[in-house]
């Protein structure tokens, strides 16, 4: 969640250098769009909108859990089906909310790359 008065960018910064130890402070993101997303803690006075943001990294990076993280890992994503399928194996959750950032955001914006 962002905090007041800071921006959704350094949010993301702030909460996957918290949970995982990954420190993106000096890469530059490519903002892939702004939307509110269907979340169990919204209301008929509050919603959640999320910024998705692509960070291409030069290497592989660790990523080792946080004081708020029960783990820390990383996936192939090549498609969704594939990511979700791997995810549930490791007993995990890819949440619904996050399906359609993960494929109408940053997999379109991908295959418009190559």
């Amino acid at each position: 969640m962002v905090d007041p008065g800071e921006t959704a960018p350094a949010a993301l910064v702030r909460e996957l250098r918290e949970e995982t130890g990954v420190d993106l402070a000096n890469q530059q993101p490519t903002i892939l769009g702004r939307q509110v997303v269907n979340d169990w803690r919204q209301t008929d006075h509050a919603w959640v909108a999320s910024t998705s943001a692509l960070y291409q990294l030069p290497g592989q990076v660790t990523a080792t859990a946080g004081h708020d993280a029960a783990d820390a890992g990383w996936w192939l994503f090549g498609s969704i089906e594939r990511l979700g399928a791997a995810v549930t194996a490791a007993g995990r959750t890819l949440y619904a909310a996050h399906r359609p950032l993960l494929l109408l955001r940053a997999l379109e914006y991908l295959n418009q790359q190559t």
